[in-house]
């Protein structure tokens, strides 16, 4: 059943691209539909900026105007609201001892960069991205553990070649709890809520030829939707000590179901538009190995760790997005999809722990995504706990 469910799946990805190169772009939806907007004579500063295109002597003059509108970058901001919420969720720090009733407070940090290739159908852009967790860990039993933490994310998106930016932030509280079953065998649960906000800002810039001279023509949008992010997720790890040496099988589960509320824009001189609400989902299966060694040291015991990963994405597809520009009092649709998700990709990380002798113990990792085919993701975070 599962290879024919593979090939069943491997069959349909050539469908699903030709698809998708034959929907419309952003942009080409919005050069479609403004020759129907400016015919109706449009309200306010819209009715402006559909005067000028038809003064302009260019046979190409709604294209030209609607490729300068940013339109590519709205699938964005999707991205942004959504990003692998549950990365941080699920290892805060590793536990210093295994002794019950062993409270312990503990603190990480992450900081990164996560970058996306332009497309036709998706804007490019850079992002530096930053998290945080401030949380209590609680061993009430050998066998049974978890933790309480209080998270926050943020985003500072620049679009490629634009001054348009997206910055995202969000807070909320995580729980995880953690169950040996045997000392080779244990699993973890985790789930989660985080609210926050989109800060948006999208340029919108063109030149226009009016035969002796050029229209230029160039604003800022803003908006500022609410968000909201529900993530949880399982696993199940096998370790294996050999000596000073261990190794560790883990299969995991992932799921997130993002909210981007409605909104519209401000500012644009006419051209700014009304997004509807966006629920996005991702349900992820993840398979790792992992490697450490322990060394004595003058002061605690260093375990150097290197772990890879694949992860499979089995949702987050291709949407179709109904926008329309706030001044056309027809309301008219502008319709167009969204990227499809690359289903594989992997992830690599490098980094060490010291277990301290009071019991405390501290972390720094390296991580890297790689083979996605349009996102690449480099995060270094450190992180520190403390027995109470």
């Amino acid at each position: 059943m599962f290879i024919r469910s593979l090939v069943l799946f491997l069959a349909w990805l050539p469908v699903m691209a030709i698809a998708q190169s034959a929907a419309p772009t952003p942009s080409q939806a919005l050069a479609a539909a403004l020759p129907g907007i400016c015919a109706v004579r449009p309200s306010a500063s819209l009715q402006t900026r559909c005067a000028e295109i038809l003064a302009s002597s260019s046979a190409s003059a709604f294209q030209i105007a609607a490729r300068g509108q940013g339109f590519d970058q709205i699938p964005g901001q999707a991205r942004l609201a959504n990003r692998d919420g549950a990365a941080s969720a699920v290892s805060p720090v590793p536990e210093a001892e295994n002794e019950a009733s062993n409270w312990q407070v503990f603190a990480t940090t992450e900081s990164g960069d996560l970058m996306r290739d332009m497309s036709p159908i998706e804007a490019g852009f850079d992002a530096r991205v930053r998290s945080g967790l401030l949380g209590v860990a609680w061993q009430p039993r050998p066998q049974w553990s978890g933790f309480a933490a209080w998270s926050s994310k943020g985003e500072a998106l620049d679009y490629t070649g634009s001054t348009s930016r997206a910055d995202a932030r969000s807070d909320g509280l995580l729980i995880q709890i953690d169950h040996s079953l045997t000392p080779r065998w244990s699993w973890s649960a985790y789930a989660g809520v985080l609210d926050g906000e989109l800060d948006l800002q999208r340029r919108i810039e063109y030149t226009l030829p009016t035969g002796a001279t050029n229209r230029v023509f160039s604003a800022d949008a803003r908006g500022r939707p609410d968000t909201r992010q529900r993530i949880d997720g399982a696993a199940l790890r096998f370790t294996q000590d050999a000596g000073a040496w261990s190794h560790t099988l883990e299969a995991r589960l992932d799921r997130s179901r993002t909210t981007i509320d409605a909104f519209a824009e401000v500012g644009g001189d006419g051209l700014a538009i009304a997004l509807p609400r966006r629920d996005l989902r991702t349900r992820r299966a993840g398979l790792s190995a992992a490697l450490s060694r322990a060394i004595s040291v003058p002061h605690g015991v260093l375990l150097p760790q290197l772990r890879v990963g694949l992860t499979r994405e089995f949702d987050d597809p291709s949407r179709t997005l109904t926008v329309r520009l706030v001044d056309d009092a027809n309301r008219t649709p502008i319709r167009f999809a969204t990227q499809e998700p690359d289903a594989w990709w992997g992830d690599a990380a490098l980094g060490a722990v010291w277990v301290m002798p009071n019991g405390a113990s501290a972390f720094v990792e390296w991580r890297q995504r790689f083979a996605h085919t349009f996102l690449d993701e480099r995060i270094i975070a450190i992180g520190i706990r403390v027995e109470r």
